[in-house]
Parts: structure tokens; C-alpha cells; sequence
């Protein structure tokens, strides 16, 4: 994957890391909670300290089931430009993101929930051979997982009523983004006068695989 260990600290049990990818740069550390393999799983705490951001989380290692439970996520945005530079895209500001947590059963995505949040910033993207500069406002999201399996994730905008860009993924592995027309209206780009801001100006459905691994 790319990433470089450039040394080691600690034991199997309890130890750091000092790794790159790229240009970045960090101390990734874990523990090994033996004390609470009574769970049927194995936990370990893992940190992130990076150039980037930082991360804290526990992941729980079963025989046939995993879980992976976010506590806390910071991402600095500006650090990911280099790798978007070949798809004109600048991004600004940090992602924060709290709470996600994620199942696995069989290697398969049976649940997925959590909030996360974008404070907002400069960001510049391509339209046609233009590139647009726009200042964005804030942004929040939270991920679900209904009743009937389906994921759904919502984001909005710090003063919309309704989600603004939405997606779900379902059981069968059918996925569904779309975005409404308010993002574009925060963009400032044109759009025809003779819709309302909820009405849906771009749409995707592809099928996408919850088991890991799969084509």
C-alpha cells in the first residue's frame, strides 16, 4: 500500500510505530486489551498522531465477526491536496467525525453508524476547462443502518432543513447517491429557475458488493 515503516517502539502487545506514506508522516500505537477477550473478540486500542490529523479507535477481532468503533477523527483537508492535484481538486479545512462504528460479520458490512462534521473552507474544483474557487459553509453528516439492513447516509449544510446530498446502500448491494440542487445553489453555479432547491440534479445507482473484497 505504499506505506513505509520507518521504526519501531514496544512490544506485539503494546507498542508504537513511526510510518510515512507519501508526504505523510505519523505514530501509529496499539494495545492489546487482553483483559476483555471474555467478549468472544479480541480489542485493541489504536492511535493515530499524523501531519494529517489524528485518530482514536477500538477494534474488536473475532473469530468470524469484527467491529471497528471510531471514538474520535480529526483530518486536516490541505494534506490531501497532493493527492488529488491530478484531479484539479483543492480541499480546506478539517473533518472531524465521532462515534462511527462498524460491523462486520463474514467479512460482509452488516452495520454501519455515526456523525461527522466539516467545518467548511476554500475549495477549488474543475468545470469544464475553468477552475471554480468557492468558500463553502459548514457542513454535518450522521450514518444510519435501518431496520431492513440498508446504510443511509445524510449531509447537510449548517442552515438547511433536509439533506442536501444523500446515499444509501442497500443489503442486495445496490448503492443510490444524489445531490440537490442547494449544494449547487451554494456553489453559486446555474441551475434552471423552474426547480426548488430539494430537487435532485444529480443522481447515481451502481452496484456495490458489502462484502469486502468482492468485485
Amino acid at each position: 500500500m505504499g506505506v513505509i515503516t520507518k521504526a519501531f517502539d514496544g512490544t506485539i502487545w503494546d507498542g508504537r510505530a513511526h510510518v510515512a506514506f507519501r508526504h505523510l508522516e505519523g505514530v501509529f500505537a496499539w494495545e492489546l486489551k487482553l483483559s476483555d477477550m471474555w467478549s468472544g473478540s479480541l480489542p485493541v486500542n489504536v492511535q493515530l498522531e499524523s501531519t494529517a490529523g489524528a485518530l482514536d479507535a477500538v477494534l474488536g477481532v473475532g473469530f468470524s465477526a469484527q467491529r471497528i468503533e471510531v471514538e474520535s477523527m480529526r483530518l486536516e483537508l490541505s494534506k490531501l491536496n497532493p493527492f488529488l492535484r491530478t484531479k484539479r481538486v483543492k480541499l480546506d479545512g478539517e473533518l472531524f467525525a465521532k462515534g462511527l462504528a462498524l460491523d462486520l460479520e463474514s467479512q460482509t458490512v452488516e452495520r454501519l453508524v455515526g456523525r461527522f462534521s466539516w467545518d467548511g473552507g476554500a475549495i477549488s474544483y474543475p468545470a469544464g476547462r475553468e477552475i471554480h474557487d468557492r468558500i463553502m459553509p459548514a457542513f454535518s453528516g450522521a450514518i444510519r443502518t435501518e431496520s431492513d439492513g440498508t446504510i443511509y447516509l445524510g449531509i447537510r449544510d449548517q442552515d438547511a432543513s433536509f439533506d442536501t446530498m444523500r446515499g444509501s446502500w442497500q443489503v442486495g448491494g445496490d448503492a443510490l447517491w444524489e445531490v440537490t440542487r442547494r449544494v449547487l445553489d451554494i456553489a453559486q453555479e446555474p441551475w434552471s429557475a423552474n426547480s426548488s432547491e430539494t430537487d435532485v440534479v444529480f443522481k447515481i445507482k451502481k452496484p456495490l458488493s458489502r462484502q469486502l473484497g468482492a468485485g
